[in-house]
């Protein structure tokens, strides 16, 4: 349930954690969809410790975890700065990363863990969120509304997966929250 849930902005002291987390988590989402070097590979490069630990000083990433109890149910990552050009012009904020621990998935901390993303793009004053999503995390937007699908390609290794960038913002951000003139 998510009134279990606390969520807290991560320091650089959560780095490990959060690594371990990371590698953990992508692992459960995209493990099965994936040779074992190429995700290896690639949890070394984005979950590693120091990538973790350089992230939680950079001024436009920001994490909040989703602490169940004393261990990390899910985590978000946040980034400011620039947008894909299939992105509408504006000032936005990415959803880099979202991932939510099996054991803890349909109790709502993903729900938690967006509703968190969307307010802080209010609080900013940002025009949209957008978020790249792998054809195989589809499912967890079906309890979102997004206003335009793009799509496009990543490489993982010898994989390359098709993505989706959904938009959240402009005319459909009323009935989310993110409306409204930029402050």
């Amino acid at each position: 349930m998510s009134s279990e849930i606390r969520l807290v902005a991560a320091v650089v002291a959560d780095a490990a954690a959060l690594s371990t987390a990371g590698e953990r988590l992508f692992v459960q989402a995209y493990g099965r969809y994936s040779p074992a070097n190429d995700l290896a590979a690639h949890v070394r490069e984005y979950f590693g410790p120091e990538t973790v630990a350089a992230e939680l000083q950079n001024p436009d990433v920001r994490y909040t975890i989703a602490w169940g109890g004393d261990a990390i149910a899910g985590f978000i990552k946040m980034r400011s700065g620039d947008a894909p050009e299939t992105i509408p012009a504006g000032d936005t904020l990415e959803v880099q990363q979202l991932y939510v621990d099996a054991a803890w998935q349909r109790k709502g901390v993903g729900r938690v863990l967006m509703d968190w993303a969307v307010a802080a793009a209010r609080e900013q004053g940002r025009a949209g969120l957008w978020l790249s999503v792998w054809t195989v995390g589809v499912f967890f937007l079906g309890m979102q509304v997004w206003k335009s699908w793009r799509s496009g390609s990543y490489v993982m290794g010898t994989i390359m997966t098709l993505f989706f960038i959904p938009f959240l913002g402009g005319e459909i951000g009323g009935a989310i929250g993110l409306g409204g003139p930029k402050r």
